[in-house]
């Protein structure tokens, strides 16, 4: 690859060096980035090799799971999982299980990025250095970026109406993944104590509005929390625990399910079998049998 004076190697600008392994995707290779200062473009493979770019990268997650490697650690990743790769990042995306995995890829070059922070009122630095930002969305919140994708799909040759677009959703993502940036050290201990406190055998009766009074913020704060760290709502991360704990009386106990969904703080009896046949699979009974059924 040739080179010249005039290349903007962002890494070397930041006084980082090439990571070890990797090879560097040049945004001169893109020719709608160098000229719109965006770009967007969908990855469906199962896997790349270990790269890093002079650019800054978010990529969503829209289908599938993968393996995602980035500066030596690795990590799990779903569907719904909105990321920020920066400049002098080395990651690479390995399919799970043979699985494929499909993701759309959001490009910006750095003097890009800065203008749209600060229009966000997003201080530069939060996104360029720390904790990586990542977050899981919902499916309301991913339905957007695939709207504004299909959108993008029809403008055609028209790169300005595409550019509007990509930058609409980069600003989404940029606000969502910094209201959801991960706290300093030791911030999170009250978060961390607040999920002993829900998996306790004393607190499984414990509706949505009880938690919010556990917790020292408010209530749209603690369910941006779930979301980012649960990939759940406080709801949906309550009846996780109670229907854990459903399956362990049912497979350790001969309490009648009326009395296991007393336990668990529901009124009906065919509410909670109907719950937990959405999250299991089965009914009480057909579980029960199952589990207890004597190999």
């Amino acid at each position: 690859m040739e080179t010249n004076s005039d290349h903007a190697d962002f890494t070397k600008e930041a006084g980082l060096p090439a990571p070890p392994g990797a090879h560097m995707v040049d945004c001169r290779a893109n020719a709608r980035l160098m000229r719109e200062e965006v770009s967007f473009h969908w990855w469906n493979d199962r896997s790349t090799t270990l790269h890093y770019h002079n650019y800054y990268e978010i990529f969503l997650i829209t289908r599938g799971r993968a393996t995602h490697r980035l500066n030596g650690g690795e990590t799990a990743l779903r569907r719904n999982t909105l990321h920020l790769i920066r400049p002098s990042d080395a990651h690479q995306f390995v399919a799970t299980r043979a699985e494929s995995c499909t993701h759309m890829n959001l490009l910006v070059l750095p003097q890009r990025l800065a203008a749209l922070c600060g229009a966000l009122n997003i201080p530069f630095e939060a996104v360029t250095s720390g904790a990586p930002l990542r977050t899981v969305l919902s499916d309301a919140e991913t339905a957007f970026f695939l709207d504004r994708a299909e959108q993008i799909n029809l403008c055609g040759r028209h790169y300005d109406d595409a550019s509007r677009l990509i930058l609409e959703m980069l600003a989404e993502a940029l606000a969502l993944l910094y209201r959801r940036r991960p706290h300093p050290a030791g911030a999170d201990d009250w978060f961390a104590e607040l999920l002993r406190t829900l998996r306790s055998p004393e607190y499984l009766t414990l509706r949505a509005s009880d938690v919010y009074a556990l917790c020292p913020c408010s209530a749209p704060v603690l369910i941006r929390r779930f979301r980012a760290e649960k990939g759940c709502t406080v709801v949906q991360y309550l009846t996780r625990v109670k229907m854990d704990y459903a399956q362990s009386f049912l497979r350790s106990t001969n309490f009648p399910v009326r009395e296991i969904a007393s336990r668990l703080g529901y009124d009906s009896t065919s509410h909670f079998c109907h719950v937990f046949k959405e999250h299991a699979g089965k009914t009480p009974q057909e579980y029960r049998l199952g589990a207890q059924k004597p190999e």
